[in-house]
């Protein structure tokens, strides 16, 4: 975008005046679909912009006490665009009332899907370290403990998208909500948990990522069978995990299932696959432990 097509102060200061009667003067749908989503892109925008902030911020506080006296709360497309859009919006008060509005919207809606809030996680990546942004990380903790249809796929979505996340409550307050869906969850492939280790090996060590390595450890156990070819990936998946008492539960976990995994030759090498993901396990390097399949 050009720098002319930019709103000036001018402009800002304009729409912060208008904007109120505006609103007040639309019907219930255009207040929620159309004048949000149309306004709130002006955050992204110049949200960066050093000589717009004071306009900005009388922005956000209208914006902040329109979500709370919202009698019906918004849409789930409404409320991931105004998250997406406040990315750019520096550290400020204004910035925190909005963010703990959203929080409160999150707790409250009913019919918020799982793939919203995988997607909320996927904004949050970018946004600034604040209260607010904590408060709505613990907002999505709580809605992923109550799912009763947080999938597998929704749960490696959620992890995906925990990469870069600050360290946090909220954060570890969603990692130990993901780590029970993994205990409940019941079409948790060996494919799932090859890719939960490794997302896990993309995230700091911490009291959350080690729930998750405790249910993915209870979800072996409980599995059962596991086919040599999941086995094989896990434990090189473990190669560059922490020695933890966690990561000692897993290795336990896989064991049982080797004991009773039958022999397998691989056509390309000649060598068990087990066999070699054993030594894999343990640091050195094999002909086997580079053909996994």
């Amino acid at each position: 975008m050009e720098d002319s097509d930019l709103p000036t102060k001018a402009d800002l200061e304009l729409l912060a005046e208008k904007l109120p009667e505006l609103v007040s003067n639309s019907d219930q749908y255009t207040w929620h679909k159309e004048t949000y989503i149309q306004w709130s892109s002006l955050f992204q925008k110049v949200g960066n912009a050093p000589d717009c902030q004071e306009q900005l911020k009388s922005l956000l506080n209208i914006m902040a006490d329109w979500l709370k006296g919202l009698p019906e709360g918004l849409s789930p497309c409404t409320a991931s665009t105004l998250l997406n859009n406040l990315q750019a919006m520096p550290s400020a008060v204004s910035t925190e009332a909005v963010l703990q509005a959203m929080a409160r919207y999150i707790s409250q809606e009913p019919f918020l899907s799982d793939q919203s809030i995988t997607y909320a996680l996927f904004v949050l990546q970018n946004m600034p370290q604040m209260d607010g942004t904590d408060a709505v990380l613990q907002a999505i903790a709580w809605r992923i403990s109550e799912s009763t249809t947080f999938s597998a796929c929704d749960i490696l979505e959620a992890l995906g998208n925990m990469r870069n996340m600050p360290q946090i409550p909220g954060t570890e307050a969603v990692l130990r909500a993901i780590a029970g869906q993994i205990s409940l969850a019941r079409s948790f492939s060996g494919q799932d948990v090859v890719c939960v280790l490794s997302e896990l090996q993309n995230m700091p060590q911490s009291a959350g990522t080690q729930a998750v390595l405790q249910a993915m450890a209870r979800h072996i156990s409980n599995t059962r069978s596991l086919p040599v070819q999941t086995i094989v990936y896990v434990l090189s998946g473990l190669q560059n995990m922490p020695q933890t008492a966690d990561t000692e539960s897993l290795l336990k976990a896989i064991a049982s299932h080797i004991a009773k995994a039958p022999p397998f030759i691989c056509p390309r090498n000649g060598q068990c696959p087990v066999w070699a993901a054993k030594h894999a396990a343990d640091g050195r390097h094999s002909r086997g432990a580079e053909c996994l399949g």
